[in-house]
């Protein structure tokens, strides 16, 4: 009973983070045309790369997403792997048994938590730094809204002197 339901446990922490990822979670569809916020990198830079601000903030958003969507099948690599080596390791001991095998079991059990835990935070950040979100601070950024202070502080390094 307890190797089905960590079995059913990883298989649902596995989907729930594709589906995280997904984007079906983000409700606002209305404000933004579906299209425009589907646009890569270049198509963005010539659309709204107007200034050097716009420009700093498409070049930060792409390549933090990048970095992030490694994170993302890295971690999500390691998490199956660890899972399904756990899964064949716990369902090959005999049951009451100790053999030495508990020693990788507890290390294939930790490395698991670990890059599923990283798997859950990236799939997160995916979410809350998408290309809608993007479209949305440009949008207000060319309507002279200032930018929020958290962006402000990453696009430091990104602006050219």
């Amino acid at each position: 009973m307890k190797k089905l339901s960590f079995v059913c446990l990883i298989i649902f922490f596995f989907s729930f983070t594709v589906f995280c990822s997904s984007g079906i979670l983000i409700s606002d569809t209305s404000t933004v045309p579906k299209k425009e916020f589907k646009l890569n990198k270049k198509e963005f830079l010539a659309k709204y790369g107007t200034d050097d601000t716009s420009i700093a903030l498409i070049r930060y958003w792409f390549l933090s997403r990048s970095l992030n969507n490694l994170l993302v099948f890295g971690s999500g690599t390691v998490f199956a792997a660890s899972g399904t080596g756990l899964t064949i390791s716990l369902l090959q001991s005999p049951p009451g048994e100790f053999n030495g095998a508990v020693g990788g079991q507890i290390f294939l059990g930790i490395v698991a938590g670990i890059s599923g835990f990283i798997l859950i935070s990236a799939g997160y950040y995916l979410i809350k730094w998408s290309r809608k979100k993007l479209l949305q601070v440009l949008r207000n950024h060319q309507s002279n809204q200032p930018l929020p202070v958290t962006i402000q502080k990453k696009l430091k390094p990104f602006l050219k002197k």
